[in-house]
C-alpha cells in the first residue's frame, strides 16, 4: 500500500519488491549523494575552530560554527581509524577550503585553502591527550631520558655558578666594607692618572710645536720603544 507523502510511486507490482528510488534511478539521499560513485558524501559541516581563508584578496576570517555544504570523502586510515577529508567553498571568494580529522590527536586540521587562527590555547591538557604509537611513545622516553641528563648537567653548572656568586660577594664585602674610604681611594689614582695624561698631553703638544709637525701625534707605544732600541 502506498502511503501519504512517502516519496515515490511504486507501481502495486513492485510494492514490496523494488523501492521507488531504484525505479527510478535515483539514489535515497537525493543530490547529496550526486559524487557516491566517486566516494564522496554531501554533508552539512560545521567549522570546528576560526579560520583565516587564504583564498581571499585580503585574508578574511571564518568563524567558529560557520556551516558549509561540504564534500566528505575518506582518505585514509590511522590503524583502524578512518580519516575523512571535508571539502567545501567559500561563498565570499569562491575558494576551496579542505579539513580534515586528525585520530592521532582527536582533532581536525586544515589542508589546504585557509589556516586555524591562532589564539595561543592549543594546548594538551589532562584527559585530552593524543593517542601514541608505540614508535611514538619508544621517542618520547629516549626524550625523557635526555632531558634527563640535561638537568643533570644544569643543576652541576648551578652549583659552580652558586659558588662563584658568592666568591664575587665576599670580595665585593671585602673591598668595600668601608665605603668612605673605597670611595677617597677611587678619586685619588683618578686623580693621579688624570694628571699623568695631562702632562703626556702637554709634553706631546710641545714637541708636535718645536718640531713644526702639522700632524696629530699619536702615544708611544712598546713596538715604538722596541724599535728606537
Amino acid at each position: 500500500m502506498q502511503g501519504f507523502n512517502m516519496g515515490r510511486y511504486v507501481p502495486p507490482e513492485f510494492e514490496g519488491v523494488q523501492s521507488g528510488n531504484k525505479l527510478s534511478g535515483k539514489h535515497a539521499l537525493g543530490a547529496r549523494a550526486n559524487k557516491i560513485g566517486q566516494g564522496i558524501l554531501t554533508v552539512r559541516f560545521e567549522m570546528p575552530f576560526a579560520i583565516w581563508c587564504g583564498k581571499c584578496p585580503k585574508e578574511t576570517i571564518i568563524g567558529q560554527g560557520v556551516r558549509f555544504n561540504a564534500e566528505k570523502k575518506k582518505v585514509g586510515n590511522y590503524h583502524s581509524t578512518p580519516i575523512y577529508s571535508f571539502r567545501m567553498k567559500h561563498a565570499a571568494c569562491g575558494g576551496w577550503i579542505e579539513i580534515r580529522t586528525d585520530p592521532a590527536n582527536t582533532a581536525y586540521v586544515v589542508v589546504e585553502g585557509a589556516r586555524k587562527r591562532d589564539t595561543g590555547e592549543d594546548k594538551v591538557s589532562e584527559g585530552d591527550l593524543p593517542i601514541l604509537t608505540e614508535e611514538e611513545r619508544e621517542q618520547r622516553r629516549n626524550n625523557a631520558f635526555a632531558a634527563l641528563e640535561g638537568k643533570v648537567t644544569d643543576l652541576a653548572q648551578a652549583k659552580t655558578d652558586t659558588q662563584r656568586i658568592e666568591e664575587l660577594r665576599q670580595v665585593r664585602e671585602r673591598d668595600w666594607e668601608d665605603t668612605y674610604a673605597a670611595s677617597r681611594n677611587l678619586r685619588a689614582s683618578f686623580r693621579a692618572e688624570r694628571k699623568k695624561r695631562a702632562r703626556t698631553t702637554a709634553d706631546t703638544e710641545a714637541m708636535r710645536v718645536r718640531m713644526g709637525l702639522g700632524i696629530e701625534l699619536l702615544a708611544e707605544t712598546d713596538e715604538d720603544r722596541r724599535r728606537a732600541g
